[in-house]
């Protein structure tokens, strides 16, 4: 095919982690070609109208996995990126019509929210909290880590 172009790399989907694939491709060299089948860009971190001039995310409720590495990387705040952090983490109001329940960012809060419907539960929220707070910082240690290498192991994979 004379005067195709040529690319190094092709990412299929122009979504939040095609965008992102293909932003570290680019940055490292490489022609790359991104292909999406629908008319916009974002996959679920879409920004759209939700009702008439109010604009929010349509698909995602959270970044909870973006990376600030990332972030910096691509330098998304120059962009911008503005993250907020609401004090409403969860709502989940009852069908029964009993009390809805809403889980915030300030543990203490929730805890006290919880002991009305539960008393158990908002006794030992805090500490619950606490112990998925440590949790999830271990895995962010893991998302970053360099898995070892099995068929060659060494003492810093141990």
């Amino acid at each position: 095919m004379a005067g195709a172009a040529r690319y190094d790399a092709v990412v299929l989907g122009a979504g939040h982690n095609g965008l992102v694939a293909a932003a570290y491709l680019s940055r490292a060299g490489l022609r790359t070609l991104v292909v999406e089948r629908r008319d916009v860009v974002g996959g679920a971190a879409l920004t759209g109208e939700l009702a008439p001039g109010v604009r929010g995310p349509v698909l995602a409720h959270t970044v909870g996995r973006l990376r600030t590495s990332v972030m910096r990387d691509l330098r998304l705040r120059d962009h911008g990126l503005q993250l907020i952090r609401p004090a409403v983490r969860t709502y989940a109001p009852r069908l029964d019509g009993g009390p809805a329940i809403t889980l915030w960012s300030d543990p203490a809060r929730t805890a006290a929210e919880l002991r009305a419907a539960c008393p158990k539960d908002g006794e030992r929220w805090v500490e619950f909290d606490r112990k998925v707070r440590a949790l999830a910082s271990f895995l962010a240690y893991l998302q970053v880590s360099t898995p070892p290498d099995l068929k060659t192991p060494n003492a810093p994979d141990a």
